[in-house]
């Protein structure tokens, strides 16, 4: 029997949403690994941005891979400088 998201009815796979852009999707759900974080906090570093900005503790996976690529395009930015 398939299983469909209360929200956006697309198909749940093992209780979450397939859709990547829904709030009930596993990659919104599941925390930032450490891994990225520490990435972000090296980047900031560089770049000269305030740590305090992020909340580390509630950050989820899509939201951590969207600030590696921002923060990336302004590194990329300054090596063009």
């Amino acid at each position: 029997m398939y299983e469909f998201c209360e929200i956006c009815h697309s198909l749940k796979i093992q209780g979450y949403c397939s859709n990547q852009k829904c709030e009930r999707s596993i990659g919104k759900l599941k925390l930032a690994t450490f891994a990225q974080i520490e990435y972000i906090k090296d980047m900031s570093k560089k770049l000269e941005i305030e740590e305090s900005k992020y909340d580390f503790l509630n950050m989820s996976c899509v939201v951590a891979i969207q600030f590696i690529q921002e923060l990336q395009g302004m590194i990329d930015l300054h090596l063009d400088d």
